[in-house]
């Protein structure tokens, strides 16, 4: 059996070609997918196998995923803020009748 390294040239040139954001989209989709929950893989990604990507490649990887994130909690504490001033209003409502 041989064993083969993944050598510096291909992982610099596989890094610089991937566009990152396209790739953590996807493999997030795949990810949060109820068949992803059942064991089913999906396709290949890159973010998948952090390892075969070079440090800028990998730091874009991070930041695309802290941006993606800040904009879920973002979106969920705008829901529960509304969710809270509804309930305030009913309250309100109920009290003045």
């Amino acid at each position: 059996m041989q064993c083969y390294l993944v050598s510096d040239c291909c992982v610099g040139v596989c890094s610089e070609k991937l566009d990152v954001e396209d790739h953590y989209v996807a493999w997030r989709q795949t990810h949060d997918s109820p068949q992803h929950a059942m064991g089913v893989d999906g396709p290949f990604s890159f973010c998948s196998y952090p390892f075969l990507l070079n440090p800028r490649a990998k730091s874009k990887l991070l930041q695309t995923e802290a941006r993606f994130l800040m904009s879920q909690v973002s979106a969920l504490c705008h829901a529960i803020l509304f969710l809270l001033l509804s309930i305030l209003s009913l309250h309100e409502k109920c009290q003045a009748q």
